[in-house]
């Protein structure tokens, strides 16, 4: 079976048990039985042709952070990590008796929920669903619109066990409005002033009532139409001419811009380097004309010298 060995990686970036540990203030413990499954049920081709299990490496301390979970001291072992399928090594972890970690893979995530059935229905209200009825309303009101009423609808229907959802369709131009609660006739009475109250009618299913043209919306929960769709080929053709001009002269203006910076950096290093020149011009000719001074002194000296030796 393929998910009995590739459950998890020792990817650098799976966090999820530092996270968890770090949330609940919890040291990470590696957790020895985990560990002893690990060796027993992982392929060795898997962890590459020169890994050992007793010899430090790399790939070794990575296999380790698998198995290091947040452990409470307070709590049994065998209450915070479930060993749901003998054929898998990884474990349930459970933090605070109420987080369960499941891996991400999304076949190995089903089995392992499946395996947690027996443990969490009977925790649940109505573990099957039986009993429970939910009845959808689509409204093309957005939830702002909405929410005034939906909050005193809530505050009213609240003691006879019914709550009311409001939930934005993002893409879609209806939202949908549920109520959820286990008397159905009640809930059936209530429906007509909902439709009149949110403009809209009942339906099955969220996407019962969605128009055929109406493509993802933008953000801010606005649908858009799909302008292209709409145009006649012609127009379609005349639209795609205009954005690819439109991208050419950005593309242009661009460039121009960027030639510009350079030519700019340019000339200003151009008007640095004459400055420094002259400069440097200016230094060799005050040298020039004091060592012409300094020859000139020493001329004089001499012949004031040799008259008077005459």
């Amino acid at each position: 079976m393929e998910d009995k060995t590739r459950l998890t990686s020792p990817r650098h970036d799976d966090i999820t048990y530092q996270s968890i540990a770090r949330a609940f203030n919890l040291p990470l413990v590696l957790h020895e039985q985990a560990f002893e499954r690990m060796r027993r049920l992982s392929k060795p081709q898997q962890a590459g042709p020169n890994f050992n299990w007793d010899t430090p490496s790399d790939a070794l301390t990575a296999r380790l952070r698998m198995v290091q979970l947040p452990t409470d001291k307070t709590i049994p072992l065998e209450d915070q990590a479930l060993f749901i399928d003998e054929e898998l090594w990884v474990p349930v972890t459970v933090v605070n008796g109420n987080v369960y970690i499941l891996p991400g893979v999304p076949s190995l995530f089903k089995r392992l929920l499946e395996g947690l059935k027996p443990i969490l229905l009977p925790r649940l209200v109505d573990p099957e669903g039986k009993g429970m009825h939910r009845i959808l309303i689509s409204t093309p009101l957005v939830e702002s619109s909405v929410a005034a009423y939906l909050t005193d609808l809530a505050a009213r229907v609240e003691p006879k066990g019914v709550k009311v959802g409001s939930y934005p369709r993002w893409g879609k131009r209806r939202n949908t409005v549920t109520l959820v609660g286990a008397d159905r006739e009640y809930l059936e009475s209530l429906v007509p002033e909902v439709e009149k109250n949110v403009e809209g009618r009942r339906v099955q299913r969220e996407d019962e009532d969605d128009p055929e043209d109406v493509e993802e919306e933008t953000t801010g929960g606005a649908s858009t139409r799909s302008l292209i769709g709409l145009l006649r080929e012609g127009e379609r053709e005349k639209m795609v001419q205009a954005f690819s001009y439109f991208i050419c002269k950005r593309e242009r203006e661009t460039k121009k811009a960027a030639w510009q910076d350079i030519k700019t950096r340019s000339k200003t290093q151009n008007e640095q380097q004459r400055k420094r020149k002259a400069k440097k011009r200016k230094e060799k000719r005050a040298r020039w004309y004091e060592d012409e001074r300094d020859r000139a002194a020493c001329a004089f000296s001499y012949i004031t010298v040799v008259e008077q030796v005459r």
